[in-house]
């Protein structure tokens, strides 16, 4: 059956009208998805235009599993304009190979938008296309479907991106631009900010230059390996004193809230990774440090407006609250 649908998706693509637009389908199925507000269960939706001609339409929804079928115009449309895209990304929830893209836009490319490895390892679908400006080559539009599991519902977001293309920028462009879209680079995905560096290896572990003097290194299984304080200290190993490394994740966090507060891909990884902290040496802290990491998670909670990165902190609160001895903030 797979084998079929192969075959009929890529004979959709083939039969295509050599006079049709290069994203004509994709284009319209994503401007009528966003039209259907009630239909289609969209919770939020952005239309950002910048100074330029760049622009960014991105609509969020939530539709319960019976109305998935909602979805299937959009997917239609993707496969059918896929082949005028120069650069595809196609991942399924049970894919389990680290395959990743970031994508950047806006005016300036100063806005980032982060796909598959490791922002999110398992559980999401993603069509994503990049499609060249026929009457403009330095920019490209960019096309993405994402799409999961989450309850009773499916919930994703659909959007249509217009900015310069990173590719085909001059190098006195690229100098200007505060974000750029993470190509691998000798094995390595790196992402720049105003501030912050990241570096995303091929296993899919990271190190984090937060700007401020705070340097982590996170392992393929988002557990933190190491850290340093400033350039002039070496990393040291995983025996680091365990609340000394979260207060590099708290602050690493709090940076990117503030700086990034739509990007609630990185914040989840970075919860995450403070989950893992708490889970694996909660019961080497002292009563003490415990009951500080708690009161310290109360606090990123009550900053951060994101539910599911909220739910993250509170399973880790509840893991140092199961250790004997712990104190209880607040009770």
């Amino acid at each position: 059956m797979k084998r079929l649908f192969d075959i009929v998706a890529l004979a959709s693509i083939v039969m295509l009208p050599l006079g049709a637009s290069a994203q004509e389908h994709v284009s319209k199925a994503i401007d009528a998805f966003g039209t259907a507000v009630e239909k289609n269960g969209i919770k939020s939706s952005t239309v950002d235009k910048g100074n330029t001609k760049a622009y960014a339409k991105i609509y969020e929804f939530s539709l319960p599993k019976k109305q998935k079928k909602n979805l299937e115009p959009l997917k239609k449309a993707f496969y059918q304009d896929m082949s005028a895209a120069y650069d595809v990304f196609v991942k399924k929830e049970t894919d389990a190979v680290k395959s990743n893209r970031l994508i950047a836009y806006g005016d300036h490319l100063e806005k980032l938008m982060h796909l598959g490895w490791p922002y999110c390892k398992w559980g999401r679908n993603y069509l994503t296309m990049c499609v060249d400006d026929t009457a403009d080559s330095l920019y490209r539009y960019v096309y993405g479907l994402e799409w999961q599991k989450r309850g009773k519902n499916i919930e994703g977001k659909v959007y249509k991106l217009y900015s310069m293309n990173p590719k085909k920028m001059s190098a006195k462009q690229k100098r200007s631009a505060q974000n750029l879209d993470g190509v691998l680079k000798e094995g390595k995905t790196i992402l720049k900010s105003n501030r912050q560096r990241i570096v995303i290896e091929k296993d899919g572990s990271m190190t984090i230059d937060d700007g401020e003097g705070n340097v982590m290194k996170i392992g393929a299984d988002g557990n933190v390996k190491g850290m340093q304080q400033s350039a002039s200290k070496p990393l040291v190993g995983s025996n680091t004193d365990p609340i000394q490394q979260f207060g590099n994740l708290r602050a690493a966090y709090l940076n990117n809230l503030r700086d990034n507060i739509d990007n609630t891909n990185l914040l989840t990884g970075l919860a995450n990774s403070i989950l893992d902290l708490c889970k694996q040496k909660g019961s080497v802290m002292t009563v003490d440090e415990r009951a500080l990491c708690i009161d310290g998670m109360k606090e990123l909670q009550e900053r951060t407006p994101d539910k599911y990165i909220k739910g993250i902190f509170n399973v880790a609160t509840n893991s140092l609250k199961k250790i004997s001895g712990t104190k209880l903030q607040g009770k």
